[in-house]
């Protein structure tokens, strides 16, 4: 326990805004806290390892949080037969295709 930070590894560990719904909603914006501060807030009971008391005091903050996890990753290669859907967006692959066909036609 780090003062009111309790750390559960069997919760999440996650960016929250403890000012939502508050004029100072923006100070508690996880994209802008992890670029300048490197750390976000999170709640008071986290699965972040790092939870630990932040300045203004009855916040938690975690620079774990920040870290994009992706708990995908550990059943996507399982379901997943080709590699190459979760390398390649969609969308990326339709426009070269839809590209390459038409300079196909254009120049024969």
């Amino acid at each position: 326990v780090h003062g009111d930070c309790v750390i559960d590894p069997s919760m999440p560990c996650e960016c929250t805004n403890p000012f939502l719904g508050t004029d100072n909603f923006f100070l508690g914006d996880p994209v802008k806290n992890c670029n300048a501060a490197k750390a976000c807030y999170v709640k008071n009971l986290s699965g972040c390892a790092d939870a630990r008391q932040s300045r203004g005091g009855n916040r938690c903050q975690s620079k774990l949080a920040c870290k994009p996890t992706k708990p995908e990753e550990t059943t996507e290669p399982e379901e997943t037969t080709e590699p190459d859907e979760t390398t390649e967006p969609e969308e990326t692959s339709e426009s070269e295709e839809t590209s390459e066909s038409e300079e196909t036609s254009e120049s024969e």
